[in-house]
């Protein structure tokens, strides 16, 4: 199982629907990360912390999980 660790901060900011703001205004309950937990996986084999990261560094880390594990090979 893979997981993406995401910061709440940078999740509102890119926010099309405004979940978050309805959360704040109390018009939506049980809102993950928020008024409700957001568990991340005990064994995860790949976790992608996208509040530390670049978008290129996440890619990079994505494609080095999917070598290693095989699932893609390189060109040649």
């Amino acid at each position: 199982m893979e997981s993406l660790r995401l910061n709440v901060e940078v999740c509102a900011k890119h926010d099309p629907k405004s979940l978050y703001k309805k959360v704040h205004a109390d018009k939506i309950t049980n809102m993950t990360g928020i008024s409700a937990p957001c568990e991340e996986p005990e064994h995860a084999s790949l976790i992608i912390e996208t509040d530390k990261l670049g978008l290129q560094q996440c890619v990079d880390e994505v494609i080095k999980f999917l070598l290693k594990q095989n699932l893609i090979s390189t060109m040649s």
